[in-house]
């Protein structure tokens, strides 16, 4: 699943905290069960997904620092996070 993976590649690259990778991938993969990914990008839902537990457990992560690392816009990482948020 390339979202999980890029999720991984973030926390690679961002020295993200397990515990925030672990809840990130979980949203991610039920976001996916919820059609998600047919709405948005799958690089912004993943990237919305780290940047929402990493936000809840006081983690240290901008969306500048996400945008950087894959093909999706600060604007589309934003919008999926809205999305994300309405289910956790």
């Amino acid at each position: 699943m390339k979202g999980v993976d890029f999720i991984a590649e973030l926390q690679r690259k961002l020295a993200i905290p397990d515990f925030v990778i672990s809840s990130a991938k979980v949203a991610y993969e039920n976001a996916v069960t919820k059609k998600l990914d047919t709405k948005h990008n799958i690089y912004a839902l993943s990237s919305a997904a780290v940047y929402m537990f990493a936000k809840r457990s006081g983690v240290n992560i901008t969306l500048t620092q996400l945008s950087q690392y894959g093909p999706a816009t600060k604007e589309e990482i934003m919008n999926a996070h809205e999305e994300l948020r309405k289910f956790f």
